[in-house]
């Protein structure tokens, strides 16, 4: 049995198939004719006619590398900034626990053995502060030895006043608790400011006072 009809047109042949694209068409300057499954844009440069979904792939990969480029970028910022909080927040604590344990020191001592308390101050100061301390406290000596006076001093709370990368003023409450031949032993509450430098990896005292 023959079966008769009316011959395909090219479009209807074309179904189903890819496009085949001769070679040099994508320098035509006008697009080549369009088919069910490809459509054509012209360039921006010297005319070239590329298919739709060739463009669109590589504006996608383009658009793509800019966004892990951008978040890339935004992790390192981000990591260096967590690392600079993290290094200002251990020194800022660094500075208050040696602020306490400075004013510790200064509170407590004792008419007997006066030299060795000079020591421990020598070991935590600057040397400017050392040596003002060293000429203030040569009367002191004798005045602690003439009463047999003795502190010792306690920490309840502290707080710092102002913070850099390389100084600190730390203000630190203290309850001491004085002995002497003349009164009878009482607790006196005080209040002292701690000026500390930067000294290596750690804080020095540079100066301290009573208020």
């Amino acid at each position: 049995m023959t079966i008769t009809g009316e011959p395909l047109t090219a479009s209807e042949a074309s179904l189903g198939e890819e496009p085949v694209v001769a070679a040099g068409s994508e320098h035509l300057t006008d697009p080549p004719a369009d088919d069910l499954q490809t459509r054509w844009e012209q360039a921006g440069d010297a005319g070239r006619w590329v298919p739709v979904h060739r463009r669109r792939r590589r504006a996608a990969r383009i658009v793509t590398a800019a966004v892990i480029a951008a978040l890339a970028a935004a992790v390192v910022v981000e990591g260096l900034q967590v690392r600079h909080d993290d290094a200002l927040s251990s020194a800022r604590q660094s500075a208050l626990s040696a602020a306490k344990s400075d004013a510790a020191l200064i509170a407590t001592y004792s008419y007997s053995s006066f030299g060795a308390y000079s020591d421990r101050i020598k070991a935590v100061a600057t040397p400017a502060f050392f040596k003002n301390f060293k000429t203030d406290s040569a009367s002191l000596s004798s005045v602690l030895a003439q009463y047999k006076a003795g502190s010792t001093g306690t920490v309840v709370g502290a707080g710092i006043g102002a913070f850099s990368s390389a100084k600190a003023t730390v203000y630190v409450f203290l309850n001491e608790a004085v002995t002497n031949s003349k009164d009878p032993a009482s607790t006196q509450r005080a209040r002292m400011v701690i000026d500390l430098t930067r000294h290596g990896s750690g804080w020095q005292l540079a100066n301290a006072t009573v208020q």
